[in-house]
C-alpha cells in the first residue's frame, strides 16, 4: 500500500508522539486512581469483565434493594473468587446487613458508576457541560458535544432528544460571541472558525434518536420522520454557524443514514451551507465502496462536506449478529484488516481536502501518525483536517499531538449517566480488549515497534 520509506515516516512520526507521552497514562489505565485500579482488575480477569459490565448495563433498572441483591448474587456469587476483595467486602456488607446494609450498598454501587461515567460525560445539566467546554477551550483544545442515548422506543423519547438538543443548542448561543477561534498553525490572525475553517460550535447526533420506528424496511418513511425531526436542529445549528454531524450507529440503519445526510445536504434550505457531516467506520467492508460514491456524489453537486472516519465501535453486536443469522460479517474480522482500510480510506478523503473537510477520529498513534504524514506528503493544508478524540480518554495523546501543532476535537457526550449506559459500556468494552491500542501502550507497555507496525504487513504475515 505503502513505499517503505513512507513507512518509515509514518514509524519515525509515532515514535515522536510515543516520546511526548512518556511516564503518562490516561486517567482510566492510571492505577494512583481509583478508576484505574478497577480497570486494572477488569483487565486481568474476563470472566470479572463480563460480570461486571452485565451487571453495569442493568443497574439502573434495580429500583429496589432486594432486586439489587438479588441481581448481584446471580452476577458475582456464582464465582465469588473472581471479586476484587473491596467487591467482596461489600457483598458481605449487603449480605448480612439486612434491610439497611442493602440500601447503603445500592447507594454505594451507583456512587461507582457514577464516578466511573463521570469520567467520559462532559456533565449531567447544561450548566455543567457548558463549564466542562469552556475549560477545554482555555486548554486549547476544540469540542463537538452529542446528548447520550440509545435507540428511542417511544413518541414521547423521540421528542424529548430533539428538544435536549435544541435547549443544549440554546445555551450554547450564549457562548458564542465569549469563545475565540483558534487561529491556523502559525498565524496569529483573528478567524471567525477555528484553524480557519471548523466552527467553532459542533453538535453530532444519532438518528435513532429521533424516530423510535427507524426500519430498513420502511426506508423511505424513516428518512420522512426523521428529517422531519433533524431540520429544526440543524436550522439551529446554522443559526450559530456550527457544524451537525450524523453519528454512524449499527449496520442495519447505515443506508438509512448515508440517505438522511445526502438528502439534509442537497436540501434547497441547507445546500449553501457547507458544515455538514457525515461518520464512516473503517470496520465495515462496505465503507470503502460508500466514501467513493459520497466523493462522486459531493463533486457532481458541487456540495463539499465533512467527514469523520473512526474504527467503529459496535464490532461485537456486528460479528455475533451475523454468526446467529448465518450471515456474512460486514465488518473486517481481524483488526489489522480494520487499521489498514483506516489508513486507505483517510488518504482518499486527505487526497480530496477540497471537497471534504477530515476528521481522523483514533486513538491509535499509528494511525494518527499515518494521517500525519498522508496529509503532509499530498499537501493538504492544516485548516482542512483535525484529530478526534474521545473525551475522557487518550489525554496523553490529545496532548502530543497539539503540542506537535496538530488541530484536536474531543466528542464530548452529554447528557444523564444512566441515559448513556450503551455508550459507557461500550467504551469499557472497548478500551479493555485485547485488541485495544490504549490498553497495549499504556496498560502491557508494549514495544513502540511493535504498535507502529504497518497493518498491511501484519496481515501478510498473518
Amino acid at each position: 500500500m505503502f513505499s517503505e520509506d513512507f513507512d518509515q515516516r509514518i514509524v519515525s512520526q509515532g515514535k515522536y508522539f510515543f516520546e511526548q507521552i512518556r511516564d503518562e497514562k490516561p486517567t482510566l489505565f492510571n492505577t494512583k486512581k481509583w478508576i484505574g485500579r478497577t480497570m486494572a482488575w477488569v483487565m486481568s480477569n474476563d470472566d470479572f469483565k463480563t460480570q461486571l459490565f452485565s451487571f453495569i448495563s442493568v443497574f439502573p433498572s434495580l429500583q429496589t434493594s432486594q432486586a439489587l441483591m438479588q441481581h448481584l448474587r446471580e452476577y458475582f456469587l456464582a464465582k465469588p473468587d473472581n471479586l476484587p476483595p473491596i467487591l467482596r467486602h461489600l457483598m458481605k456488607l449487603g449480605t448480612r446487613g439486612g434491610l439497611l446494609g442493602n440500601k447503603v450498598l445500592q447507594k454505594l454501587i451507583a456512587f461507582n458508576i457514577k464516578t466511573i461515567g463521570k469520567q467520559f460525560i462532559i456533565g449531567e445539566t447544561t450548566f455543567r457541560a457548558m463549564l466542562t467546554l469552556e475549560n477545554l477551550r482555555e486548554k486549547g483544545y476544540a469540542f463537538t458535544v452529542a446528548a447520550l442515548g440509545e435507540k428511542t422506543l417511544t413518541k414521547e423519547e423521540e421528542i424529548h432528544y430533539q428538544q435536549t438538543y435544541l435547549q443544549l443548542l440554546n445555551d450554547m448561543e450564549h457562548h458564542k460571541y465569549e469563545w475565540t477561534a483558534f487561529p491556523m498553525t502559525g498565524i496569529s490572525l483573528n478567524y471567525v472558525q477555528d484553524w480557519g475553517s471548523a466552527p467553532i460550535m459542533q453538535i453530532s447526533i444519532k438518528l435513532s434518536g429521533l424516530f423510535s420506528k427507524i426500519n430498513v424496511m420502511d426506508f423511505e418513511n424513516s428518512v420522512q420522520e426523521i428529517l422531519e425531526r433533524l431540520k429544526p436542529i440543524y436550522r439551529k445549528v446554522i443559526q450559530l454557524e456550527g457544524t451537525l454531524t450524523i453519528d454512524m450507529e449499527m449496520y442495519q440503519l447505515k443506508n438509512i443514514t448515508l440517505e438522511v445526510f445526502r438528502r439534509l445536504r442537497s436540501d434547497a434550505e441547507f445546500k449553501d451551507y457547507p458544515h455538514l457531516g457525515i461518520v464512516l467506520q473503517a470496520y465495515l467492508k462496505e465503507t470503502s465502496e460508500d466514501l467513493s460514491k459520497l466523493i462522486d456524489w459531493g463533486k457532481l453537486n458541487h456540495l463539499p462536506f465533512e467527514i469523520r472516519l473512526v474504527k467503529g465501535a459496535y464490532w461485537d453486536y456486528e460479528r455475533i449478529l451475523a454468526e446467529q443469522k448465518g450471515w456474512e460479517s460486514p465488518v473486517w474480522l481481524q483488526k489489522a484488516q480494520t487499521d489498514m482500510a483506516f489508513e486507505t480510506l483517510a488518504r482518499e478523503i486527505l487526497n480530496n481536502s477540497n471537497l471534504c473537510y477530515f476528521a481522523c477520529g483514533s486513538h491509535n498513534i499509528r494511525s494518527i501518525a499515518s494521517v500525519w504524514e498522508t496529509a503532509k506528503e499530498l499537501g493538504v493544508p492544516s485548516s482542512r483536517y483535525e484529530f478526534q478524540l474521545l473525551y475522557g480518554m487518550a489525554e496523553p495523546i490529545s496532548k502530543a499531538i497539539k503540542e506537535a501543532g496538530g488541530h484536536v476535537r474531543f466528542y464530548c457526550p452529554y447528557g444523564k449517566i444512566v441515559a448513556g449506559m450503551g455508550y459507557l459500556i461500550r467504551r469499557l468494552i472497548e478500551n479493555t480488549s485485547n485488541e485495544s491500542f490504549l490498553r497495549h501502550s499504556f496498560v502491557e507497555n508494549l514495544d513502540t515497534e511493535v504498535l507502529l507496525q504497518n497493518p498491511q504487513k501484519l496481515l501478510k504475515q498473518v
